[in-house]
Protein backbone atom coordinates (compact mmCIF):
# COMPACT_ATOMS: atom_id res chain seq x y z
CA UNK A 1 0.00 0.00 0.00
CA UNK A 2 1.21 3.63 -1.18
CA UNK A 3 2.19 6.16 1.61
CA UNK A 4 -1.84 7.40 2.43
CA UNK A 5 -0.06 11.08 3.60
CA UNK A 6 1.74 11.19 0.09
CA UNK A 7 -1.40 10.46 -1.63
CA UNK A 8 -3.27 13.02 0.92
CA UNK A 9 -1.04 15.96 0.10
CA UNK A 10 -0.63 15.10 -3.29
CA UNK A 11 -4.15 15.27 -3.80
CA UNK A 12 -4.62 18.66 -1.63
CA UNK A 13 -2.23 20.21 -3.57
CA UNK A 14 -3.58 19.38 -6.98
CA UNK A 15 -6.88 20.79 -5.39
CA UNK A 16 -5.15 24.04 -4.17
CA UNK A 17 -4.00 25.19 -6.94
CA UNK A 18 -7.45 26.02 -8.46
CA UNK A 19 -7.36 29.34 -6.83
CA UNK A 20 -4.70 30.65 -9.09
CA UNK A 21 -7.59 29.97 -11.89
CA UNK A 22 -9.31 33.82 -10.16
CA UNK A 23 -6.27 35.73 -11.51
CA UNK A 24 -6.68 35.52 -14.92
CA UNK A 25 -10.78 36.24 -14.33
CA UNK A 26 -9.62 39.19 -12.44
CA UNK A 27 -7.26 40.36 -14.88
CA UNK A 28 -9.78 40.19 -17.69
CA UNK A 29 -13.18 40.93 -15.76
CA UNK A 30 -14.70 38.07 -17.67
CA UNK A 31 -13.68 34.41 -18.63
CA UNK A 32 -11.11 35.43 -21.33
CA UNK A 33 -11.13 33.96 -24.71
CA UNK A 34 -7.68 32.87 -24.16
CA UNK A 35 -9.09 30.12 -21.86
CA UNK A 36 -9.74 28.20 -24.83
CA UNK A 37 -5.96 28.12 -24.84
CA UNK A 38 -5.89 27.00 -21.01
CA UNK A 39 -8.96 24.31 -21.30
CA UNK A 40 -6.60 22.61 -24.71
CA UNK A 41 -3.46 22.75 -22.05
CA UNK A 42 -5.63 20.78 -19.85
CA UNK A 43 -7.16 19.06 -22.11
CA UNK A 44 -4.14 17.56 -23.56
CA UNK A 45 -2.62 16.72 -20.25
CA UNK A 46 -5.78 14.84 -19.10
CA UNK A 47 -5.41 12.95 -22.67
CA UNK A 48 -1.75 12.22 -21.74
CA UNK A 49 -2.59 11.09 -18.41
CA UNK A 50 -5.55 9.10 -19.55
CA UNK A 51 -3.48 7.42 -22.22
CA UNK A 52 -0.91 6.12 -19.18
CA UNK A 53 -3.78 4.58 -17.08
CA UNK A 54 -5.84 3.21 -19.99
CA UNK A 55 -2.36 1.50 -20.92
CA UNK A 56 -2.04 0.53 -17.45
CA UNK A 57 -4.64 -0.95 -16.98
CA UNK A 58 -5.00 -3.02 -19.97
CA UNK A 59 -1.71 -4.52 -19.66
CA UNK A 60 -2.77 -5.78 -16.33
CA UNK A 61 -6.15 -6.85 -17.55
CA UNK A 62 -7.71 -6.51 -20.98
CA UNK A 63 -11.53 -6.93 -19.57
CA UNK A 64 -11.01 -4.79 -16.39
CA UNK A 65 -9.24 -1.85 -18.01
CA UNK A 66 -11.86 -1.63 -20.94
CA UNK A 67 -15.13 -2.31 -19.12
CA UNK A 68 -14.13 0.26 -15.95
CA UNK A 69 -13.50 2.63 -19.14
CA UNK A 70 -17.10 2.41 -19.88
CA UNK A 71 -18.04 2.70 -16.07
CA UNK A 72 -16.14 5.95 -16.20
CA UNK A 73 -17.83 7.23 -19.40
CA UNK A 74 -21.05 6.16 -17.79
CA UNK A 75 -19.93 8.16 -14.27
CA UNK A 76 -19.38 11.55 -15.74
CA UNK A 77 -22.26 11.23 -18.47
CA UNK A 78 -24.68 10.05 -15.58
CA UNK A 79 -23.11 13.38 -13.24
CA UNK A 80 -23.87 15.78 -16.45
CA UNK A 81 -27.75 14.37 -16.90
CA UNK A 82 -27.96 14.54 -12.88
CA UNK A 83 -27.07 18.88 -12.47
CA UNK A 84 -28.67 18.90 -15.92
CA UNK A 85 -25.22 20.55 -17.16
CA UNK A 86 -24.74 18.32 -19.97
CA UNK A 87 -24.29 20.61 -22.75
CA UNK A 88 -23.40 23.98 -20.65
CA UNK A 89 -19.61 25.56 -21.51
CA UNK A 90 -19.37 28.15 -18.36
CA UNK A 91 -17.92 30.57 -20.91
CA UNK A 92 -20.84 31.59 -23.09
CA UNK A 93 -22.89 34.24 -21.21
CA UNK A 94 -26.26 32.24 -22.40
CA UNK A 95 -24.82 29.29 -20.45
CA UNK A 96 -23.47 30.99 -17.42
CA UNK A 97 -26.64 32.38 -16.84
CA UNK A 98 -28.84 28.92 -17.14
CA UNK A 99 -26.77 27.42 -14.43
CA UNK A 100 -27.02 28.14 -10.76
CA UNK A 101 -24.56 27.68 -8.25
CA UNK A 102 -25.93 24.25 -6.77
CA UNK A 103 -25.59 22.70 -9.96
CA UNK A 104 -22.07 24.02 -10.77
CA UNK A 105 -20.50 23.18 -7.43
CA UNK A 106 -22.23 19.02 -7.67
CA UNK A 107 -20.58 18.77 -10.86
CA UNK A 108 -17.21 19.93 -10.15
CA UNK A 109 -17.40 17.58 -7.08
CA UNK A 110 -18.16 14.88 -9.14
CA UNK A 111 -15.63 15.73 -11.61
CA UNK A 112 -13.12 16.10 -8.69
CA UNK A 113 -14.07 12.55 -7.53
CA UNK A 114 -13.25 10.81 -10.70
CA UNK A 115 -10.26 12.74 -10.98
CA UNK A 116 -9.26 11.70 -7.26
CA UNK A 117 -9.61 8.05 -7.97
CA UNK A 118 -6.85 8.66 -10.73
CA UNK A 119 -4.02 9.97 -8.29
CA UNK A 120 -4.86 7.06 -5.55
CA UNK A 121 -4.86 4.39 -8.94
CA UNK A 122 -1.56 6.04 -9.70
CA UNK A 123 -0.08 5.60 -6.26
CA UNK A 124 -0.92 2.34 -6.29
CA UNK A 125 0.87 1.37 -9.53
CA UNK A 126 4.17 3.37 -8.42
CA UNK A 127 4.51 6.30 -6.36
CA UNK A 128 6.02 8.58 -9.12
CA UNK A 129 3.19 7.65 -11.31
CA UNK A 130 0.46 8.65 -8.62
CA UNK A 131 2.85 11.81 -8.46
CA UNK A 132 2.78 12.83 -12.21
CA UNK A 133 -1.59 12.47 -12.14
CA UNK A 134 -1.74 14.64 -9.27
CA UNK A 135 0.98 17.17 -10.63
CA UNK A 136 -1.38 16.59 -14.53
CA UNK A 137 -4.43 17.65 -12.83
CA UNK A 138 -3.36 20.39 -10.57
CA UNK A 139 -2.80 21.99 -14.04
CA UNK A 140 -5.93 21.19 -15.43
CA UNK A 141 -7.73 22.33 -12.32
CA UNK A 142 -6.76 26.23 -12.67
CA UNK A 143 -8.43 26.41 -15.74
CA UNK A 144 -11.25 24.63 -14.25
CA UNK A 145 -10.73 27.37 -11.26
CA UNK A 146 -11.20 29.94 -13.55
CA UNK A 147 -14.32 29.09 -15.20
CA UNK A 148 -15.99 28.29 -12.01
CA UNK A 149 -14.86 31.43 -10.40
CA UNK A 150 -15.97 33.27 -13.58
CA UNK A 151 -19.64 31.92 -12.95
CA UNK A 152 -19.20 33.21 -9.13
CA UNK A 153 -18.19 36.43 -9.78
CA UNK A 154 -20.81 36.77 -12.33
CA UNK A 155 -22.98 36.53 -9.75
CA UNK A 156 -21.91 39.13 -7.39
CA UNK A 157 -19.14 36.58 -5.46
CA UNK A 158 -15.88 38.22 -3.95
CA UNK A 159 -13.04 36.82 -6.00
CA UNK A 160 -11.44 35.74 -2.89
CA UNK A 161 -14.51 33.70 -1.95
CA UNK A 162 -14.84 32.40 -5.71
CA UNK A 163 -11.28 31.29 -5.18
CA UNK A 164 -11.84 29.26 -2.42
CA UNK A 165 -14.78 27.80 -3.25
CA UNK A 166 -13.70 26.78 -7.08
CA UNK A 167 -10.70 24.99 -4.59
CA UNK A 168 -13.27 23.48 -2.50
CA UNK A 169 -15.10 21.55 -5.11
CA UNK A 170 -11.61 20.27 -6.04
CA UNK A 171 -11.17 18.58 -2.38
CA UNK A 172 -13.12 15.54 -3.71
CA UNK A 173 -9.74 14.45 -4.78
CA UNK A 174 -8.66 14.14 -1.43
CA UNK A 175 -11.04 10.85 -0.19
CA UNK A 176 -11.36 9.69 -3.40
CA UNK A 177 -7.72 9.19 -3.85
CA UNK A 178 -6.84 8.06 -0.30
CA UNK A 179 -10.08 5.75 -0.39
CA UNK A 180 -8.74 4.25 -3.63
CA UNK A 181 -4.77 3.77 -2.49
CA UNK A 182 -6.46 2.15 0.54
CA UNK A 183 -9.32 -0.18 -0.01
CA UNK A 184 -8.72 -1.10 -4.18
CA UNK A 185 -6.56 -4.38 -4.31
CA UNK A 186 -4.39 -5.65 -7.16
CA UNK A 187 -7.85 -7.47 -8.44
CA UNK A 188 -10.00 -3.83 -8.55
CA UNK A 189 -6.82 -2.07 -9.91
CA UNK A 190 -7.31 -2.47 -13.43
CA UNK A 191 -10.65 -1.26 -13.40
CA UNK A 192 -10.14 2.16 -11.21
CA UNK A 193 -7.22 2.55 -13.63
CA UNK A 194 -9.75 1.63 -16.68
CA UNK A 195 -12.42 4.10 -14.68
CA UNK A 196 -10.34 7.40 -14.47
CA UNK A 197 -9.17 7.22 -17.96
CA UNK A 198 -12.64 6.44 -19.43
CA UNK A 199 -13.93 9.36 -16.75
CA UNK A 200 -11.10 11.87 -18.57
CA UNK A 201 -11.60 11.01 -22.22
CA UNK A 202 -14.87 11.79 -21.77
CA UNK A 203 -14.39 15.16 -20.16
CA UNK A 204 -11.96 15.41 -22.90
CA UNK A 205 -14.29 15.19 -25.80
CA UNK A 206 -17.50 16.40 -24.59
CA UNK A 207 -16.36 19.25 -22.92
CA UNK A 208 -13.03 20.47 -22.86
CA UNK A 209 -12.71 19.98 -26.34
CA UNK A 210 -15.23 21.41 -27.92
CA UNK A 211 -15.37 24.44 -25.32
CA UNK A 212 -11.39 25.33 -26.83
CA UNK A 213 -12.70 25.09 -30.66
CA UNK A 214 -15.38 27.42 -29.75
CA UNK A 215 -13.20 29.93 -27.99
CA UNK A 216 -10.39 30.01 -30.84
CA UNK A 217 -10.44 27.60 -33.69
CA UNK A 218 -9.57 24.60 -34.52
CA UNK A 219 -5.84 23.73 -35.89
CA UNK A 220 -3.89 25.72 -32.88
CA UNK A 221 -5.95 23.87 -29.80
CA UNK A 222 -5.55 20.59 -31.55
CA UNK A 223 -1.41 21.27 -31.82
CA UNK A 224 -1.39 22.89 -28.21
CA UNK A 225 -3.07 19.66 -26.88
CA UNK A 226 -1.06 17.46 -28.86
CA UNK A 227 1.59 18.81 -27.30
CA UNK A 228 0.31 18.84 -23.93
CA UNK A 229 0.04 14.87 -24.34
CA UNK A 230 3.13 14.26 -25.78
CA UNK A 231 4.36 15.98 -22.92
CA UNK A 232 2.77 13.65 -20.16
CA UNK A 233 3.57 10.51 -22.02
CA UNK A 234 7.44 11.39 -21.99
CA UNK A 235 7.51 12.22 -18.55
CA UNK A 236 5.90 9.26 -17.60
CA UNK A 237 8.54 7.37 -19.82
CA UNK A 238 11.27 9.24 -18.21
CA UNK A 239 10.32 8.90 -14.75
CA UNK A 240 8.09 5.81 -14.95
CA UNK A 241 9.32 3.51 -17.64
Amino acid sequence: MPDLWLVALSAAAAAAVAVLGVIPVILSGEVSPRLGWANALAAGLMLGAGYVLRQQGIALSPVGGIAGSVVGVTFVFASHRFTNLADVDLSRPEDLASATVPQIVTRELLHSAAEGVAIGAGFLVDPRLGLLMAGTLGLHNVAEGAAISAALIERGWHPTKAALLSAGTMAAHIPAAVATAAWIGAGGLPWVLGFSAGAMFYLILVELMPESYRQRGHTGIAITASAAMSVVVLLHAILVG
